[in-house]
């Protein structure tokens, strides 16, 4: 399990930009990758961006209140 946790007043992605800390913490999941994080921030990042529209588009995307309801 890793968390990356960062809060930004200008909804910047911030130390998340350098693809290659991500691809570090993305490529270790061995059966599950869960992913967790504000698209409305997300999204205005090129790389994000791509990865929330492939999440989206392979039916793998959910809101926090779907996921709490789950619970």
């Amino acid at each position: 399990m890793t968390s990356r946790v960062i809060q930004s007043k200008s909804a910047e992605v911030g130390f998340l930009s350098d693809i290659r800390r991500m691809n570090v913490g993305m490529t270790r999941a061995r059966r599950k990758l869960l992913l967790g994080g504000d698209s409305s921030t997300l999204c205005k990042h090129p790389f994000f961006g791509e990865l929330l529209a492939y999440v989206k588009g392979v039916g793998s995307y959910r809101t926090a209140h779907e996921m709490a309801k789950l619970t």
